[in-house]
Parts: structure tokens; C-alpha cells; sequence
């Protein structure tokens, strides 16, 4: 739940952020926040198979830090370079964590329940989506700027890791396991 609270509070407000704080134009805006999405897609692949490689919480988790991290670097910079980073390796940063989140809660419920898994998945991630533009909503309320943005996403992203830190299961299953257990089948 709270891994996408704190992405879609980004996808969703990011366009006013930079209207009100960065002075930009809607169609700079749109670039912007473009930029975030093609930069989501192309790390899409490398994110599927770092998760195959390192572990899928581990992937989650670097994604989550590197999306803080360069979130919290522009609440202290406020530089325009910084932004751009930003944009670009915390649109890869989304991919790590979502590429992987669902593989992780099917592998937590194993093959007899993966409809029920896939329930909660999309339970979780479909609350976020409702839940996050009005608790958002509530901190843009009172702090009076969108920069408050750059503070809800991390503190959510935390609250993420925190959880997360709790999962002992759903690591992706290394290739020599697979083979060795498809040629004892055969």
C-alpha cells in the first residue's frame, strides 16, 4: 500500500508541482513527467531480471532508497539539475519496486493461492491509488506548496521500507533450483 502511495502521489500531482514551484508551462510540465514514464519503461526489463538476480526485496528496497534519496536531494538543493535526476532515476526507481512486488506477493502465497494473492496485490495497490491523492490532498492542504510533495513520497517510501523489512518469503526461485527440479520430474 504504501509503496504506491508514495508513486502515485508523484504521477499524480507532479504536473502542479512543477507549475506552482518551478514555474513551468502544462506542456513543460508534460515533458516533465514524461520524462518519468519513459524512463519508468526503460528500466522495466533490467528491474525483472536485478530482482531474478539479487533478490526481489533487495531490488525493491534499492529502488525505494534511490527514489527517497533523490527526492530528499532536491528538498535540499532545490536545483533544477537535481530535478532531472530525479525524474530519470526515480522513474528506474518505480520500475525496480513495481517490477517486483507482484512476483513477491504470488511467490509469499505460492501456486494454491495466487488468485487470492493477486486479490490483495490489487486490493493494496488499488486503495493506494484512491487513498493516496486525498491524504496527499490533506498534507498539500496544510503546508500550502506542492514541495510538500518531496516530503510525503519519502516518508511514505519509509514507512514502505519498514514493512517490507517484515517479509521473510517470495524471493524469485534461482534458475539451478528450477532445472534441477524439472530434471528430477522427468
Amino acid at each position: 500500500f504504501f509503496l504506491f502511495c508514495g508513486t502515485n502521489a508523484i504521477t499524480t500531482f507532479f504536473a502542479l508541482f512543477a507549475q506552482e514551484v518551478l514555474g513551468k508551462n502544462t506542456g513543460e510540465a508534460t515533458i516533465m513527467t514524461t520524462l518519468f514514464a519513459v524512463c519508468s519503461a526503460v528500466a522495466a526489463i533490467p528491474a525483472g531480471k536485478m530482482g531474478k538476480k539479487l533478490g526481489r526485496k533487495k531490488t525493491i528496497l534499492i529502488g525505494l532508497v534511490v527514489f527517497m534519496a533523490v527526492f530528499l536531494l532536491y528538498v535540499f538543493t532545490r536545483s533544477m539539475a537535481i530535478i532531472w535526476l530525479a525524474l530519470i532515476l526515480g522513474g528506474a526507481a518505480n520500475m525496480f519496486i513495481t517490477v517486483n512486488t507482484l512476483p513477491l506477493v504470488l511467490e509469499i502465497g505460492g501456486i494454491d493461492k495466487v488468485g487470492t494473492f493477486t486479490g490483495y496485490y490489487y486490493t493494496a495497490t488499488f486503495s493506494a491509488q484512491i487513498a493516496s491523492p486525498i491524504l496527499y490532498g490533506f498534507v498539500r492542504m496544510f503546508s500550502g506548496s506542492y514541495i510538500s510533495l518531496f516530503y510525503y513520497s519519502p516518508v511514505a517510501f519509509a514507512i514502505a521500507i519498514i514493512m517490507l523489512l517484515f517479509v521473510k518469503h517470495g524471493e524469485a526461485v534461482p534458475d539451478d533450483v528450477v532445472k534441477a527440479a524439472q530434471e528430477e520430474n522427468d
